[in-house]
């Protein structure tokens, strides 16, 4: 069931700025994915390019704070959850790729097939070096069909 505007109002009082920032953050960028990928053509190949921020490059990432990762994916989530269409799995990798990118952390958007020959699925989801940020589902077995940095 939708939350009411007083809940809502409710819950944002209780969060400080940064993760007010980070909620807004979440829903421009989703905003922009959704956009992009339903225009296709250019637009969609512009975002599928890599960001034009620096982000360092590295398959370890353990340097990276958890706490970071954890923050982007509970923006995305958060959002996501609350929007009148749920955004694809593709929209939300590609917010959050962004997101990270602005963090300067390198991250991966794995597009794969499920491997449940019974039930065919395609999937995205984002890691940051071999960790898991958003769309990751656990039990769930997927082959990966392409990988943009």
């Amino acid at each position: 069931m939708p939350m009411s505007r007083l809940e809502l109002t409710s819950r944002l009082r209780k969060l400080g700025p940064r993760q007010i920032f980070m909620l807004l953050e979440a829903a421009a960028e989703l905003a922009v994915a959704t956009w992009r990928v339903k225009r296709g053509g250019p637009a969609l190949s512009r975002l599928l390019q890599a960001p034009g921020i620096n982000a360092v490059v590295d398959e370890d990432a353990a340097h990276i704070p958890q706490q970071t990762l954890d923050q982007v994916a509970w923006a995305i989530n958060a959002v996501g959850r609350r929007l009148p269409r749920d955004p694809s799995c593709l929209m939300r990798a590609l917010a959050a790729r962004a997101m990270l990118a602005r963090r300067g952390i390198s991250c991966s958007i794995r597009i794969g097939i499920s491997e449940d020959s019974e039930n065919f699925r395609a999937h995205a989801w984002v890691e940051a070096g071999t960790r898991p940020v958003v769309g990751w589902i656990a039990g769930e077995r997927f082959a990966v069909l392409a990988q943009i940095r």
